[in-house]
């Protein structure tokens, strides 16, 4: 029977085999990117884009490597089931591009195949997006009231110092798809 318990903990597909934190405790804290890669197709255009802890580097289909700046991704789950996301990307050009999003956290309540708290969801309340050129920085600020703006975040490991996600984006505008994949490491820097 205690077996069976033990092995019950375990949500998403590397996490630990056993944990004496419960999911919410190793959720919280602060998280640095250390690596990952984003995938998008628009149409007949495929554009990827590798993460390390300190730059961006950008692909494209047949052209090879396209861009690479500095650039820096943090996430913060608060215990009281808030949460803020903040990348910084520094262009060429010398932009400055900073993200915030705030906003409430939970986990999924588990339907279907789908096991409880294997995902995140999130629920954006406020996203700002700030750039800075030449030392003179334009913001514009987004509010958002009820479930206007919800992220899911696939939970494939979760340790008390590793997070990994995945997360999976479709839309279709005009005609075009837009499909986008994400897979993220972060370290905790609690």
């Amino acid at each position: 029977m205690a077996v069976l318990t033990i092995l019950s903990c375990r949500k998403g597909p590397e996490d630990p085999f056993i944990s004496l934190l419960s999911r919410k405790s190793r959720l919280v804290g602060k998280w640095k990117l250390v690596e990952g890669r984003d995938t998008s197709t628009n149409g007949s255009t495929s554009r990827f884009v590798d993460y390390n802890s300190t730059s961006m580097i950008e692909y494209s289909l047949g052209a090879g490597i396209v861009n690479s700046y500095p650039y820096e991704e943090t996430w913060t789950f608060n215990k009281n089931s808030t949460f803020s996301y903040y990348t910084k990307t520094q262009y060429p050009s010398g932009r400055i591009e900073e993200q915030t999003a705030n906003g409430t956290w939970d986990f999924n309540s588990g339907y279907g195949d789908e096991k409880k708290k294997e995902k995140v969801i999130l629920t954006v309340t406020e996203y700002i997006d700030a750039v800075t050129i030449n030392s003179s920085t334009n913001a514009v600020s987004y509010k958002y009231s009820t479930n206007d703006e919800v992220m899911t975040l696939d939970l494939v490991r979760l340790s008390n110092n590793e997070l990994k996600i995945y997360d999976l984006s479709s839309s279709s505008t005009l005609g075009w798809s837009d499909i986008s994949i994400s897979h993220k490491t972060f370290k905790s820097y609690k």
